[in-house]
């Protein structure tokens, strides 16, 4: 395993969707800022710091609790991705490419449990 969650591939790849996602809301109308834009920015960030949260747990069962939390909220986001690609704030380009980093991302991060969860 990584010294630090800074050594995780999974948590790299979900900062630089932080930075995607931050680069995408951008663009959303000024009346969604406290609503899809923030929601959507909340959700990103949960899942690099659920995957560190994790690093730090001491037990399997705590460090999987929040690799969940984190799989939860990649979840959320791509509803929400969804739903911004339906009011036209993201392009069918920007949302198949968005949505399948954290398709990819979830696949990932499913694996890395596998690997923590103890076999019985």
């Amino acid at each position: 395993m990584a010294e630090s969650f800074r050594g995780l591939k999974i948590w790299q790849i979900s900062e630089d969707l932080v930075i995607e996602i931050y680069r995408l809301t951008k663009k959303f109308p000024g009346d969604e800022v406290f609503s899809l834009t923030n929601q959507l920015r909340r959700a990103a960030i949960s899942v690099p710091a659920n995957i560190a949260e994790s690093s730090g747990r001491w037990g399997e069962k705590d460090k999987i609790q929040f690799l969940m939390i984190a799989r939860g909220s990649i979840t959320e986001i791509r509803s929400h991705i969804s739903i911004a690609k339906r009011l036209h704030y993201i392009n069918d380009s920007e949302y198949t490419k968005i949505d399948s980093s954290y398709e990819q991302l979830t696949k990932s991060l499913n694996a890395f449990i596998r690997t923590i969860r103890p076999t019985n």
